[in-house]
């Protein structure tokens, strides 16, 4: 099953992917102003650990959850699962403290 059934369907897709790509420069621009010139090595170091962390165990609990939505035994079947689940967790990210 395809989720593009036109194929200038992929380019507003691609568009809202690229947009994706200038996220983290701004909220690293955002966190950096928010702490003090020699904290930064620190923040940066700690935004590089999580994202370290979060590209071991991201792909394993994606591949898992797809595995199980899609398989037989599953009351529903919704291989989106993962793509929900990586929306919700995106969204859910509560307000920047101090703001």
């Amino acid at each position: 099953m395809q989720s593009s059934v036109y194929a200038w369907m992929m380019y507003v897709v691609i568009l809202i992917g690229a947009g994706q790509g200038f996220m983290g420069a701004s909220v690293q621009g955002l966190m950096t102003a928010r702490i003090p010139a020699d904290s930064q090595g620190e923040l940066q170091g700690a935004m590089g650990s999580v994202a370290s962390l979060v590209s071991i165990l991201s792909p394993p609990f994606m591949a898992q959850s797809f595995a199980w939505f899609t398989s037989s035994s599953v009351p529903v079947y919704f291989p989106g699962a993962p793509f929900l689940a990586a929306a919700v967790r995106t969204t859910n990210q509560g307000p920047i403290p101090g703001s």
